[in-house]
Order: structure tokens, then C-alpha cells, then sequence
């Protein structure tokens, strides 16, 4: 298994990060590299996964786009079927969930041969508004109906959640015991630093499950693009943690941000390109 094999794109609709860009635009400072088209960026997930030779995708639906069972939906499916593996949202972001999301998995998978399982972002929060005692039921619930959905395909789908370290819950290891891995991610840059204790704090809670690092290229907390020096910071710390075994693989966030005139998706093409041929040990 070569190092490119274990990178991801966290794909979603083209122009979905227009809004959390174009506020950055407005206020960014006169020596700021990076340089975001007025019309926004229409980067496909398709596009992104070419432009930065990554082979796999998981596609996370926003406010419900695509919706299971839609013609976007198939168009996205038949867009990636250059792809080595893809996961389809489970639970969208911000928890979003049209319901049927598992049955469209289902009955696509003997077509897409490359469907390799449902990614779960932001899982929890429709059950925020719970006490954490009959939250945490429901969501162990929720989760082992979806499953129980999956083990009905021809072979085995994975099951992945984003779980950010500062919405742990003390008992997420038993809330995702039906899961096969976890990806996470640090939502404010200036945290980067405390990564190894986050990875740490993921090995702990969740034993035996594959570990994935979630890698921004933008920082969705302090509405700005990461410098390249925290680029490399952590696409680095990932290098090495896919190279010891620690981590499964990298996760790329997110085709909405890159654009001509931004100076990370430039970058982490050239670290791709320099690193992608590295052979893993296992």
C-alpha cells in the first residue's frame, strides 16, 4: 500500500464554503497571500480529488444536497466511479439526515463497486436538545440501527464519525461501539499544537477502531485559511502517523475551499505529489 491509498477528500457541493470564505475576503489583510475569486469556488469534489491526485472521496451532503435518490445524487456516484473507494453521508453536515440515506447506499452498491461505506458527520446533534443520559441511549441506537442497515449489502460497508475532542462525551466509546473508524479534526488551527494528545485521547476512547486524520485547509472557527506552516505542521504529523501505524488514513477538507488564487491546495498538491509513492507497512 502505497501513501497516496490513504488519502481522503471530504467532498461536498461546489460553492457550499462561498458564504464562510467570503467573509475571510472581506476582511483579510493586504499581505494575505490568498486570493478567492469574487464568483467563489466551483470546484466539484471530482475536480478537487484529480487536481490533487487523491483516490478516494467521501461525499458529505449539506442541508440535504444531494438528497438520496435524486439525479445529483447519481451524478455525483457516477462522477466518482474513477475512484478507488467511496463513502456517502450517513449524516450530513450539521447532523443533517433526509432518513433514507443507508437505502440509497444499499441499493447502489452492487453498481458502485467502489462504495465502500457511510461517513456520519456532526452525528450527535439532533439529540443535543436530550439530557445526556437519554442522549447518549438514542445515539447508540441511532447508530446500530444504521448498523444493522449496512450488514444487508453483499459485503461489509464501514461505518466512519467525525468526532471533535472538545464535544466528547465520557461515554462515546460505548455511544459508537457499532462503528469501524474515527476521524478527527482540529476546528480551531491555534490547537494544532495539542494533536498528539487528541490522538491519543481517540486511541483511548475508541480501542480497536481505524483512526483518520482530519486535515482543514481552511479554519472554519477564526474564518481564514490555514498558513502553509500549519499545512505542513499537520499534514506532516499525519505523514508520520500513517508511516508508524498510529493512523488509517488522511482526510482532505474540502473541495469548496480550493480556488485559483489560494495558496493551500497548491501546496498540499506539491506534498501529495512528493510523498504519494512512500510505501506504507501493512
Amino acid at each position: 500500500m502505497k501513501f497516496r491509498d490513504a488519502l481522503w477528500l471530504f467532498g461536498v457541493p461546489a460553492h457550499e464554503n462561498d458564504t464562510h470564505v467570503g467573509g475571510w475576503v472581506r476582511h483579510r489583510k493586504e499581505d494575505d497571500p490568498n486570493n478567492f475569486p469574487s464568483t467563489g469556488s466551483s470546484m466539484t469534489p471530482a475536480e478537487a480529488a484529480l487536481f490533487l491526485d487523491i483516490p478516494n472521496v467521501v461525499m458529505v451532503c449539506c442541508d440535504g444536497i444531494p438528497s438520496p435518490f435524486s439525479q445529483y445524487a447519481d451524478k455525483y456516484l457516477y462522477s466518482f466511479l474513477p475512484m478507488d473507494r467511496v463513502m456517502w453521508s450517513s449524516t450530513g453536515s450539521a447532523g443533517y439526515r433526509d432518513g433514507r440515506e443507508e437505502d440509497y447506499v444499499i441499493s447502489k452498491h452492487e453498481e458502485y463497486k467502489n462504495l465502500c461505506g457511510c461517513y456520519m458527520d456532526d452525528p450527535l446533534p439532533m439529540f443535543w436538545t436530550y439530557p445526556e443520559e437519554q442522549r447518549s441511549k438514542m445515539a447508540k441506537e441511532f447508530v446500530s440501527g444504521i448498523r444493522k442497515k449496512l450488514d444487508t449489502c453483499s459485503r461489509h460497508m464501514d461505518i466512519v464519525i467525525t468526532w471533535y475532542p472538545h464535544e466528547a462525551l465520557k461515554d462515546d466509546g460505548d455511544i459508537y461501539e457499532d462503528i469501524d473508524g474515527v476521524a478527527i479534526y482540529t476546528w480551531n488551527a491555534l490547537n494544532l499544537e495539542k494533536i498528539d494528545s487528541v490522538i491519543e485521547a481517540a486511541k483511548k476512547t475508541f480501542p480497536g477502531k481505524k483512526i483518520y486524520l482530519g486535515a482543514y485547509l481552511y479554519d472554519y472557527e477564526r474564518s481564514c485559511p490555514l498558513t502553509i506552516e500549519q499545512m505542513e505542521f499537520q499534514c506532516e504529523k499525519g505523514k508520520k502517523w500513517l508511516l508508524d501505524g498510529t493512523i488509517e488514513g488522511m482526510i482532505f477538507v474540502t473541495n469548496a475551499v480550493m480556488a485559483p488564487g489560494m495558496q493551500n491546495d497548491i501546496w498540499l498538491r506539491n506534498w501529495i505529489a512528493e510523498n504519494k509513492d512512500i510505501e506504507l507497512p501493512r
